[in-house]
This record gives C-alpha cells, structure tokens and sequence, in this order.
C-alpha cells in the first residue's frame, strides 16, 4: 500500500512538473491563457470580495479557505485511486505545509481539483512536501 500510495504521488508529482515545465505549452500559456484567466479572476474576487472578506479572505491574501482547499484536493486524491482516509490525509497534510507560502494560484488549483494549474513557482515545494506527505499517509 506504501508502495501504491508513493507511485501515484510521484505520478502526479512528475506531471504537474511537466505540464507546469511547459513541454510545449509555453505558447498557449504565454499568449492566451493567462489574460483571460486574469481579468475573470480578477473580476470574480472584486465581485465576491465581501463574502471572501467575511470568511477571512483578508487574512489568506485572497487564498479560498483552507477547509475548502482540503475538502476539494481530497477529492482529486480520491479520484486518483487513493482510499478516502488516506485522500484526505494527503491533501490536508500537503496543504498545511504548503498554505501560508502558497500562490493563491496554488489554492485555488489544489480547492478545485487541478493541481497541474498550480503557480510554477510552488512546484518545487510541491514535489518535497508531498514525497513527506506520502510516507506520513501510508
């Protein structure tokens, strides 16, 4: 189960490294992704500032809520083939070590399911807390 649990970590490790590297998609991402994802994001939090104001949203630099964040990467986790309790042990394990010095980028890819989307500058520590994370869980 160890040995399970460490391979689809290092799976999904190794292909947000690569999607996030850029193999081949640093025209798509350079050119049309970010802009429209910018302004919409942009747009969706000044609509939505005084509901993400009142559940701490200023407090988390426009990060969504941790128990958010934990609730939706559990559920990639689980979709991934992980047990339920060892899903959950995972996503809250990585995001703990990782929300305070996260990319809100990074929080909000993780609360919605799609790691990959994280902000290239947390991969690193992606790749080192959720090796750690892995052991712990198994």
């Amino acid at each position: 189960m160890i040995r399970k649990l460490s391979l689809t970590l290092a799976g999904a490790v190794a292909a947000s490294a690569l999607l996030l590297s850029g193999c081949g998609g640093a025209a798509q991402t350079g050119s049309d992704a970010p802009a429209p994802e910018a302004q919409p994001s942009s747009q969706a939090q000044g609509s939505s500032s005084a509901p993400s104001d009142s559940s701490g949203g200023s407090e988390t630099g426009g990060k969504p809520a941790k128990e958010e964040v934990v609730a939706g990467f559990a559920k990639y986790w689980e979709s991934n083939g992980l047990p339920k309790d060892k899903a959950e042990k995972v996503a809250s394990c990585i995001v703990d070590a990782m929300y305070d010095q996260a990319k809100p980028k990074t929080m909000t890819a993780f609360k919605d399911g799609e790691p990959t989307k994280m902000d290239v500058s947390d991969t690193t520590a992606f790749g080192k807390v959720s090796g750690e994370c892995a052991k712990e869980a198994a």
